[in-house]
């Protein structure tokens, strides 16, 4: 088989294509692209701005490098056919804070079409010009939002930040790619990203390496953005501790991958036969509600399910992944409870909040699931410290996923696990993970304690002798 091929246009085949007249140097522009590539006192040109505005293929990737004008870049290419009739174009962040924060799309959007603000609904975060098309914002920052775009048709798709989407999300959203019989639009999806983020692998593949000349790659970067300070911008660059996000944000090098150095995606085999088991354990990770006092999304609650076979492999069989109120929360545990419970013995276990909090949810846990198989457990370790077990048993093949039909959270799952211990990159999966994986590994017998039967001192008796049995992943000791 052939090495891939990356499909990039550098900086000096886009001067040649315009000197041969294969890119023109003054594509579209509609009325409403207030802001150009080119500065007007200076005339200095952001080349790479002109080879996005200009490329005519269906999938097209800018970046590469922080300051190459990646998003003033997507909002130009956004406004380019917003006086066609019936036009419609989304613009997508994964968050709506990454979406609606100073500098970000909305807010370059609304500065430019300033003299248009009436045309601006905060409500839907929507333009909606006189006698032209729609500028839709929106966001996906759970694989289920995608749904949310169900029935859409736009003919111009903007992710910005794509490595911070999945494919299967980058996927569902093309289908919305469409346009009706005569209308003038060409039908585009333009990508602007840097490497690094849990998609890193899925877009380097797709765009870097792919060779298909729909889904070409625009390099750029600080050197390329006649409008920004580079030199400051330089040295906040190079002051990045981490010696991969370093390479990657100052080079824009797709090759300078790593992970959080606690696992390793081959490591998780996926199968589509269980074996026969007795007992099994859902473990929660709980969030904070829906938003925090700032306005920025909560943590996510995470439900994992274990089972256990008698030759000692673990199998992640379900994960439930959501945001809720306090009250909605217990509800969606206690379901989830009846559901596990009815397939076989299971044990329900949560973290318990240090302090006061973890008092007062120990005192309405246990009242409101009595007669369930629950514990609440707290921990005075670290999340390193938690996940060190599981991941030395995924390590030697111990940790299996069970990929039914249908499951869609495990590759989002095994995203997140990969960059463990990654600054700025969520853990909550991995935090509910490995308190079921701790508590599986560690339990022989039968279940442990049913809610309010029987004394805390009993349980710790319990799985102390447990322990002592065990070795660090769970086998039995000789």
């Amino acid at each position: 088989m052939s090495e891939p091929v990356a499909t990039e246009i550098t900086e000096a085949e886009i001067r040649q294509r315009i000197e041969s007249g294969l890119i023109n140097p003054n594509p579209r522009r509609s009325k409403y692209n207030t802001h150009w590539f080119k500065d007007v006192q200076t005339g200095q040109c952001n080349i790479q701005q002109l080879a996005l505005l200009c490329y005519g293929g269906k999938e097209l990737l800018f970046g590469g490098r922080p300051g190459g004008g990646k998003s003033a870049g997507l909002v130009m290419w956004a406004c380019q056919y917003l006086d066609v009739p019936g036009s419609a174009t989304l613009l997508l962040r994964r968050t709506w804070p990454q979406l609606s924060k100073a500098g970000g799309l909305i807010d370059i959007a609304r500065s430019w079409l300033a003299p248009w603000k009436d045309c601006w609904n905060e409500q839907k975060r929507l333009f909606t010009m006189p006698g032209g098309g729609t500028l839709q914002f929106g966001h996906c920052e759970h694989e289920g939002d995608k749904y949310n775009y169900q029935g859409d048709e736009y003919q111009r798709i903007g992710f910005d930040e794509l490595t911070q989407f999945t494919d299967t999300i980058y996927d569902y959203i093309l289908t919305r790619l469409r346009r009706r019989e005569g209308l003038d639009v060409p039908l585009q999806v333009r990508s602007a990203s840097n490497p690094g983020n849990l998609g890193h692998q899925w877009v380097k593949e797709r765009f870097i390496l792919s060779g298909n000349p729909q889904c070409a790659f625009i390099p750029s970067s600080l050197a390329d953005n006649p409008f920004i300070d580079r030199t400051s911008y330089q040295v906040q660059l190079e002051a990045i501790r981490d010696p991969v996000l370093r390479k990657q944000m100052l080079e824009g090098d797709w090759d300078a991958e790593g992970s959080g150095g606690w696992f390793e995606k081959d490591w998780f085999e996926k199968v589509v036969l269980l074996p026969k088991t007795e007992f099994q354990v859902r473990s929660w990770d709980i969030g904070g509600g829906i938003k925090r006092a700032d306005g920025r999304d909560s943590d996510p609650s995470v439900g994992t399910l274990w089972t256990r076979s008698k030759e000692g492999i673990f199998y992640v069989k379900d994960q439930i992944y959501f945001r809720a109120t306090p009250g909605e929360t217990e509800n969606r545990i206690e379901r989830a409870m009846i559901t596990d419970e009815a397939e076989m013995r299971t044990l329900t276990i949560e973290e318990k909040p240090p302090g006061e909090a973890g008092i007062a949810r120990e005192e309405t846990r246990h009242k409101r699931f009595a007669g369930h198989w629950y514990r609440l457990q707290g921990s005075q370790k670290s999340k390193e410290e938690r996940a060190l077990a599981m991941s030395s048993s995924a390590q030697v093949g111990q940790i299996k996923f069970w990929a039914k039909r249908g499951q869609t959270w495990i590759d989002p799952c095994l995203q997140e696990i990969v960059l463990f211990g990654t600054h700025g990159v969520p853990d909550n999966r991995v935090d509910s993970m490995s308190l079921g994986y701790n508590a599986l590994a560690f339990h022989r017998g039968t279940v442990i304690v049913r809610s309010g039967q029987l004394d805390p001192r009993e349980i710790e008796k319990s799985l102390l002798n447990n322990r002592m049995s065990t070795d660090a992943l769970g086998r039995r000791r000789r």
